[in-house]
């Protein structure tokens, strides 16, 4: 079996034997990052087959180079379309006057306008610039566009070959993913961060796919910060716990489209406090910018 944190062992048992005066007095580290927890765990929730709950340890160790992944770059989110439609009084003509306008998310806006018998066409938008380097995480284990850590693992990447698939359904593109969690015993801590120039726009918008397939409790932690701000965070609490299927997550960021260098971070904080594994799956990020 792999070497217990102390400190996990002691919230389990409080939790279990319901001794107050006992727990009251003995020490409860909930918040250590580098005491580690258990790899190769065998049974429940631990170390078994790709469909189980903990995460099978890595093979790759931090520091070996960047493994390159089949498959290139993750596939971005789909493109959204819009349509708009309105009626009403046409001002001089005796028709109605209709007007349809047409956005698609990654293309330049065409808005077409018709009144009293005359069409005009004018051309708008912008087309957003990417500022984020292998959101897919497609350059593997320890891709060097990101900064990686883990408490237990030495990275959140995963394929499925080597970490399994938490009850989850792998990457959503691609052949790799960020997997944040996935120890049924002891703390895990674990961050995925990248540095990027914002250009100043008029907007910006960061998108990624999120599943939660497992989750122990509620101060399992996940959030996603730009400079240390919070854009989205959740816990083992969420509703979407339990649900299998990535679910697209979409925010504006514009407040940092400003032309400055930023830095973007995943991180998720897991204690397994009832000997449960908490996943949290992040694939196909996208940090856009429309000047």
């Amino acid at each position: 079996m792999g070497r217990v944190r102390p400190g996990a062992w002691m919230v389990g048992t409080c939790a279990v034997t319901l001794l107050g005066a006992a727990c009251a007095a003995g020490s409860t580290d909930l918040t250590s990052e580098d005491d580690g927890a258990a790899r190769n765990v065998s049974g429940s929730g631990g170390r078994a087959p790709s469909t189980a709950v903990g995460r099978e340890p890595q093979t790759a160790s931090v520091g070996a180079g960047a493994t390159t992944g089949a498959g290139g770059a993750g596939a971005g989110m789909a493109a959204t379309t819009i349509t708009a439609t309105s009626g009403g009084a046409g001002a001089g003509g005796p028709a109605g006057s209709t007007g349809s306008g047409t956005a698609t998310t990654g293309n330049t806006t065409t808005a077409t306008t018709t009144s009293g018998g005359t069409t005009s066409t004018t051309g708008g938008g912008c087309t957003p610039v990417q500022v984020l380097v292998d959101g897919g995480f497609e350059q593997g284990l320890n891709t060097p566009a990101w900064s990686l850590a883990s408490t237990n693992y030495g990275t959140p990447i995963c394929d499925v070959g080597g970490c399994g698939m938490g009850g989850g359904t792998g990457p959503k593109g691609g052949g790799f993913w960020a997997w944040f969690g996935g120890t049924p015993l002891g703390g895990e801590i674990a961050t995925a961060s990248q540095s990027v120039v914002i250009p100043n726009a008029s907007t910006a918008t960061l998108e990624f796919w999120f599943e939660m397939p497992a989750c122990d409790g509620p101060i399992d932690i996940f959030d996603v910060t730009i400079d240390g701000t919070v854009i989205f965070m959740t816990n083992g609490a969420d509703p979407m716990c339990g649900s299998v299927g990535y679910q697209p997550q979409s925010f504006d960021v514009s407040a940092f489209a400003d032309g400055g260098q930023h830095t973007l971070q995943f991180r998720g904080d897991t204690l397994a406090f009832f000997f449960t594994a908490t996943n949290f799956m992040v694939d196909d990020v996208s940090l856009t910018a429309c000047p």
